[in-house]
């Protein structure tokens, strides 16, 4: 078997090695990279009642948000300073605002930030509890007699989480993930729950 042969034969061999070896590799863009939040702030507390995801990259957008989130409005004219709205420094920084609508829920934990070349991908989980007992739910008004209107009832209020979350500036799509599962018992699975364009 002469020299030339063999040398074409290890050429070949090395070729589809290295192809073989680029195929299975990932690329270095579509690799994720962890980020973590600067700041997180969490609670059963809100005034924002219904369900909405907030990207937040600015001080006026923060500060109405605050407000709203305690329940008042910049027409009050009450210092931001007073009610503790946080101060984020948005060239550096962004704010992501969870809240998963009224339910029991003690808040809302970030779970993980993951990005790469295109996106940036948030996932969260809402803190949930059980309760046990009766609800108790009132009748406020009775249904009348000869009349469409039907009775009126009251039930206790439900918690209202909520959770602001500082984390790196990026002008990537953010796109925003919960934690969901039926049963404590069952895998956890990721829902998207909203998408924010890029900047």
């Amino acid at each position: 078997m002469s020299h030339v042969f063999l040398f074409i034969c290890f050429i070949c061999v090395v070729t589809i090695a290295l192809v073989a070896t680029s195929c299975g590799s990932v690329p270095a863009h579509e690799k994720s990279e962890a980020m973590h939040a600067y700041v997180a702030i969490s609670g059963d507390n809100s005034k924002i009642d219904r369900t909405r995801y907030v990207r937040v990259t600015s001080s006026e957008q923060m500060t109405d948000l605050w407000l709203e989130h305690l329940g008042h409005h910049r027409s009050e004219n009450i210092s931001p300073a007073v009610l503790g709205t946080p101060q984020v420094d948005f060239d550096r920084c962004m704010v992501i605002a969870i809240f998963p609508g009224a339910q029991y829920a003690e808040g809302v934990e970030l779970k993980e930030i993951l990005e790469d070349d295109h996106r940036v991908l948030v996932r969260f989980n809402v803190l949930n509890y059980q309760v046990s007992g009766e609800i108790t739910v009132k009748v406020v008004k009775d249904a009348q007699e000869d009349s469409e209107d039907l009775p009126v009832f009251s039930v206790p209020d439900f918690p209202e989480p909520y959770g602001f979350f500082v984390i790196p500036h990026s002008k990537k799509q953010v796109v925003l993930e919960e934690s969901y599962r039926l049963l404590l018992t069952d895998p956890r699975t990721w829902v998207q729950r909203a998408s924010f364009e890029r900047l």
